[in-house]
């Protein structure tokens, strides 16, 4: 059983979500939170290639199959395409602690990432940017409203998208974003 599992009677509608983004920016963090619903105290070993969850997440009668794909670009290149046209739904998790002022570089590495997710997106994806490490305040992560004026990008308005602070630490965030993907599916009249 898994944290985010709910009571479902007759059969779960199921989905697969490919969870993508740059490299440390909390993907795996995100996965085993859902799976223990624990505070991650340390940071998990980073994915390597392609990791298929063996534990679905469960709400909402829905049932998720996750997908943590290694956010380094030789695995962008390899493994993101096979990762999201298999996908119903795309999770992109944004390090929102990199200050596009004090980190440019970082920051614009991520938008490149984000740019290329939206390239090899299918128009009926559902797809939810997560905007990671809310809980590092001192920080000064970013929020939503700045995320968008940062990004100016029309692309992804012809997809469902969705865009939600969180912390895959301690897991602030987390069910509204798995709450928003649930309805959203529906939303596509999805089986």
């Amino acid at each position: 059983m898994t944290y985010l599992s709910s009571i479902i009677d007759g059969n779960p509608r199921k989905a697969i979500i490919s969870i993508i983004g740059p490299s440390n920016a909390g993907k795996t963090t995100l996965v085993k939170f859902l799976e223990t619903g624990l505070t991650q105290k340390k940071s998990p070993s980073t994915t390597l290639g392609v990791d298929y969850r063996k534990n679905h997440i469960k709400i909402e009668n829905w049932e998720f199959s996750l997908i943590d794909v290694g956010g380094q670009v030789i695995f962008q290149e390899l493994f993101w395409d096979i990762s999201v046209q298999k996908s119903d739904g795309i999770i992109f998790i944004i390090d929102a602690t990199i200050n596009p002022d004090a980190h440019k570089n970082e920051f614009e590495n991520q938008i490149e990432q984000f740019n290329y997710a939206l390239d090899i997106l299918n128009e009926d994806t559902v797809l939810l940017i997560l905007l990671n490490k809310q809980d590092l305040k001192e920080l000064n992560p970013l929020q939503p409203t700045d995320f968008i004026k940062l990004v100016k990008n029309d692309r992804f308005k012809s997809t469902t998208t969705g865009l939600l602070p969180a912390s895959a630490k301690y897991g602030d965030g987390v069910k509204e974003a798995f709450m928003w993907l649930a309805k959203n599916l529906s939303d596509q009249n999805y089986d």
